[in-house]
């Protein structure tokens, strides 16, 4: 059995609705919500859990509560982000978090799975196995890690998403990519994020890069690091100012793409070149930094 219980809160965005989560306590993770939901289950109110086969649940007496103490829990030294997007009175939320104890993949006693509701916003992460969820536990932030983040807009208009939770990254980057915009943003330094979407919209459209939490001192933070995903080719320059350009040049040594360089924000370089292993270079200056890569 799943470690998550689901509700269907039908009080949230004006009426609309909206499920609600929450992952119980496992490894060094403390228990966690989202979008409101909590360990408690008030009397009479319906929820679900997700099984893998045919089970039975057992709820005694042993279980009650008579009181409405909220459940304080104990100190977290994993890292976790929360992110909510709101649409006028409309919102939805996700978390992605760090346990030595997950997987990269889906994992029923780290993860919930994301249900999605109509005609409302709605976010996720996605597994490397290509799963959707609300809560996306991570065994840890391995370099230039790289988590999809989908939006079902629901709705057409203005956007915006928040980090409105950051714990234990330890001063290290968490960046959103907006990849129709073309556009990161650090959210440990700016938490919004404005934007329009519409209904119907490529549910694909952003990324989370989070580098190493192993603390403020990482020597990697002041290299220039250079890799790829899918069609896009990422240039993360560390505490680097970079001035100069990016060059890809194919298997026989042929120029196919080529970027300016300016600042020390992450770059993303897009390509709509045959999939097959390729050469990145940065010239900047009197340096130059080159890395293998492969395109899909």
């Amino acid at each position: 059995m799943n470690n998550s219980i689901y509700f269907w809160d039908n009080s949230l965005n004006g009426g609309i609705g909206n499920f609600t989560y929450y992952l119980g306590a496992e490894g060094s993770n403390q228990g966690v919500g989202v979008s409101g939901g909590s360990r408690y289950i008030a009397a009479m109110q319906g929820f679900f859990v997700k099984t893998s086969a045919s089970a039975t649940l057992v709820m005694d007496n042993g279980i009650r509560i008579h009181n409405n103490t909220p459940f304080y829990k104990d100190g977290n030294t994993n890292s976790l982000i929360r992110l909510q997007v709101v649409s006028g009175n409309y919102s939805d939320e996700t978390v992605v978090r760090f346990d030595a104890n997950a997987t990269s993949e889906a994992d029923n006693a780290y993860d919930c799975w994301k249900l999605f509701a109509s005609n409302v916003p709605q976010l996720s992460t996605v597994t490397t196995d290509n799963v959707n969820m609300a809560i996306n536990t991570f065994p840890k932030v391995e370099s230039n890690l790289i988590v999809p983040l989908q939006l079902n807009a629901g709705i057409t208009g203005n956007f915006t998403i928040q980090a409105t939770e950051m714990l234990n990254f330890n001063g290290s980057p968490v960046m959103l990519e907006d990849k129709i915009l073309n556009i990161t943003q650090d959210l440990t330094q700016n938490p919004i994020y404005s934007f329009t979407a519409s209904i119907g919209d490529n549910p694909d459209r952003f990324n989370l890069h989070f580098k190493s939490v192993n603390g403020i001192n990482d020597p990697s933070e002041s290299k220039v690091t250079i890799y790829s995903w899918d069609k896009t080719v990422y240039i993360n320059p560390g505490k680097v100012n970079l001035h100069g350009q990016v060059v890809v040049y194919d298997i026989l040594g042929k120029p196919v793409a080529t970027k300016q360089l300016e600042g020390s924000s992450l770059y993303c370089l897009q390509l709509n070149i045959t999939p097959g292993c390729y050469i990145v270079k940065v010239i900047t200056g009197n340096n130059v930094y080159s890395q293998k890569v492969v395109i899909k």
